[in-house]
């Protein structure tokens, strides 16, 4: 009888457990990861950056749960948030660069220029419009310059942290 138990237990309950493990699993995963599975183009490197930035904060939540089974933690949670701050500011740098500047880019200014050249038929391209080289006052072109350095910046702060950290965050 102990046999036909055990057999029964290995062949037979354990695959349909997990099974529904799985399936259990797997619809969590869409649920937790369905913005970024909404807004998925395989042409757009970005997916990829928000897919690892959602799941590094899923990671970091767990770390500073009671669930962690760490001595180390919150110290691994801290890092992944610093890393997930650098690629936050790599993705949007104006507001750093504004904050750094202490200057607030003209952005109607810039739109109003976009349009013009929009409107002339001289920068038509098929379905595309070529954009000329915009009026830009020295104060807007110090804000680009370092608009540029803070995304260049952040973007090998972020890799370098991760380079160096990412394996202790998960052991």
């Amino acid at each position: 009888m102990k046999n036909i138990y055990d057999w029964f237990r290995c062949n037979v309950f354990r695959p349909l457990s997990d099974w529904r493990w799985s399936v259990r699993i797997f619809f969590e995963n869409v649920w937790v990861f369905r913005r970024e599975l909404a807004t998925f183009r395989p042409f757009d490197y970005s997916f990829n950056l928000a897919i690892l930035k959602r799941s590094l904060e899923q990671t970091a939540n767990l770390l500073d749960s009671d669930n962690a089974y760490s001595m180390s933690a919150e110290g691994s949670a801290e890092e992944i948030r610093s890393f997930l701050d650098c690629l936050e500011h790599f993705e949007n740098p104006t507001g750093l660069a504004e904050a750094r500047l202490g200057y607030r880019h003209n952005w109607e200014l810039w739109l109003d220029q976009m349009d013009k050249a929009r409107q002339d038929p001289n920068n038509k391209d098929g379905e595309f419009t070529r954009m000329p080289m915009l009026d830009k006052p020295d104060r807007d072109k110090r804000f680009w310059e370092v608009t540029n350095k803070i995304e260049e910046e952040m973007w090998n702060k972020a890799w370098e942290k991760f380079s160096n950290q990412a394996r202790g965050w998960w052991d």
